[in-house]
């Protein structure tokens, strides 16, 4: 009996995907719990360069299978596992019983969750060759490269408020660290020159204003300011500020090298302007913030004083929704003191509010007086 010639195409690819779904049974049976994302990813990566050196796209797509798995496992079932042995228990001076911080980079899972980042960024470098690589396989490096991004954010979400980490009121940094993140993949973007991190740094901006306005701002006060939410939503918001020199110099086209995959007309316009993304983000964490946690006369004097800085730092760097938004802001207190404040603020409350917003007022129209050419140009 002949066999047909064109069989002989699936023979290779069958039993290369019978041997890696073996070695991947071998490794949940002889590696624990902790480590065995580990050597899912340590396998893929083996099979991904082999397949890359040989030219075979079955064995990438297997090396894709084994991270893709790695991840499932990392998000659904090792986020929420504590693992490792219960720390001991100590028993204080006054009879209680304490269990003392506990670090282990496999047990707190930062080991995996840099592993996992790492190869996420690798098979985006190393799918962006068109030679080697076909373009759906470059659609899956970004993907995984997204997904590194996301397990480090949520690695903090989940881990760093534990019993490891000696940081009073672990929960509220979660925000000032992704917003540390997006600066952080902004100036990565702009080092680099990848769109990816561009992409994910605005993502992030997102989820931080998410998180800080939802969250955040509605935790319970503590004793100290320097623990509350409005230290930290200002810390949030101090640091996508920092990211606006990177922002400056990626806004428009021309920046990154050429696209190795076209983006609809509205998201790459939205792309171009990250500056405004990174500054109103800071900008509406601060103006709500102050509003929900202040009184009423405070507000106004924050909200002017906020308004007088951002129209300073408007004419600082020539941009012109900047100040717009901060004579905005000092319109809205101006509307507030005459519908609110003048008829609920005691006297002497309303007479400070006067004293802030009025200077505040004559500084902006000094301004507009003495640089009025200057400040028409961006108008």
């Amino acid at each position: 009996k002949t066999v047909p010639a064109v069989s002989g195409n699936y023979v290779a690819p069958a039993y290369s995907w019978a041997a890696t779904l073996l070695m991947a049974y071998v490794a949940t049976v002889l590696a624990s719990a902790e480590v065995l994302g580990l050597a899912w990813v340590a396998l893929g990566l083996a099979l991904f360069e082999i397949g890359r050196w040989a030219r075979k796209g079955y064995l990438r797509w297997q090396a894709f299978f084994l991270v893709a798995a790695a991840f499932g496992r990392y998000f659904a079932i090792d986020l929420p596992t504590t693992f490792g042995p219960a720390a001991p228990i100590v028993p204080t001076a006054d009879g209680r019983l304490l269990s003392p911080p506990h670090f282990s980079l496999v047990n707190s899972l930062l080991l995996e969750v840099l592993i996992l980042a790492g190869i996420g960024y690798w098979l985006l470098e190393r799918t962006r060759n068109r030679e080697r690589c076909t373009r759906a396989e470059h659609i899956i490096g970004l993907l995984a490269d997204a997904l590194g991004t996301l397990s480090i954010a949520l690695w903090f979400a989940y881990r760093f408020p534990s019993d490891w980490v000696p940081v009073p009121g672990g929960e509220a940094w979660v925000t000032p660290i992704w917003a540390g993140m997006a600066t952080l993949l902004l100036a990565l973007a702009w080092l680099a020159r990848r769109r990816a991190f561009l992409i994910q740094s605005m993502a992030l901006v997102v989820a931080v204003v998410a998180r800080g306005l939802s969250l955040d701002l509605f935790a319970e006060n503590p004793a100290s300011f320097w623990h509350g939410p409005l230290f930290h939503l200002g810390v949030a918001a101090i640091v996508l500020l920092a990211a606006l020199p990177f922002a400056f110099r990626l806004r428009g086209e021309g920046r990154f090298a050429t696209p190795t995959i076209s983006l609809p007309p509205d998201l790459g316009l939205i792309l171009r302007r990250p500056e405004q993304w990174f500054f109103f983000a800071a900008f509406a964490l601060e103006v709500v913030a102050l509003a929900v946690k202040l009184s009423s006369g405070h507000i106004t004097i924050a909200w002017s004083l906020l308004g007088l800085g951002v129209f300073l730092f408007a004419l600082a760097v020539g941009e012109r929704s900047y100040r717009l938004a901060g004579l905005g802001l000092l319109l809205v207190c101006v509307a507030k003191i005459l519908l609110m404040d003048v008829w609920q603020l005691p006297l002497s409350q309303r007479w400070i509010t006067f004293v802030v917003l009025g200077p505040a007022l004559v500084a902006v129209s000094f301004l507009y007086t003495r640089f009025g050419a200057v400040i028409r140009k961006f108008l």
